[in-house]
């Protein structure tokens, strides 16, 4: 069954199978699970009654750790840097993190010097948790930071500068050379 195309090559990005309960991504060839925004509400919300602060640093942590791995399997496939950043948007979007918008060339070359940066448009961490008041993308800043120490090979810290979460009308991420 096909559940989404790319709109550059118009393959297949996920496939699922019915009869064996498997949801895959075919671009990663990895298996997907998908969950809903009160799925990870209620996980976070619990992950915030046990640790309070903590809590940010630990989804941030994971974040980091899947991104990593994330970098990784897209530095294999051997492309430029410019086409794997491309296809980590059109991931991020097909997966359902939201819409992805940064200016390539400027995010390569600031990749070399600079702060690059990355705009999100419905971010579902953000629309599943609501307004706080407060940045809530921990785990998209995570993500956003560990694939770009593995595809940009430099060392970064993900910071969260505006979110729908504090009445932003999107969520945005600065990189910062660590």
């Amino acid at each position: 069954m096909l559940l989404s195309q790319s709109n550059s090559d118009k393959s297949n990005m996920l496939r699922s199978d019915p009869d064996s309960g498997r949801l895959e991504d075919t671009f990663l060839n990895l298996r997907i699970l998908v969950i809903d925004e009160q799925f990870y509400k209620g996980l976070r919300n619990k992950l915030y009654s046990k640790f309070q602060s903590g809590a940010s640093v630990i989804l941030y942590d994971m974040g980091l750790g899947y991104g990593e791995i994330m970098g990784r399997n897209m530095n294999e496939m051997k492309i430029s840097k410019f086409e794997l950043i491309n296809k980590f948007m059109e991931l991020g979007r097909t997966h359902g993190y939201g819409v992805f918008h940064t200016p390539l060339l400027k995010m390569i070359l600031s990749g070399i010097q600079g702060e690059p940066s990355v705009r999100i448009e419905n971010c579902f961490f953000a629309t599943s948790v609501g307004n706080t008041g407060k940045s809530e993308c921990y785990i998209m800043a995570g993500i956003i930071a560990g694939a770009s120490q593995i595809i940009l090979d430099k060392n970064f810290t993900c910071i969260e500068e505006k979110c729908l979460c504090k009445g932003d009308p999107y969520c945005e991420f600065k990189l910062r050379k660590t």
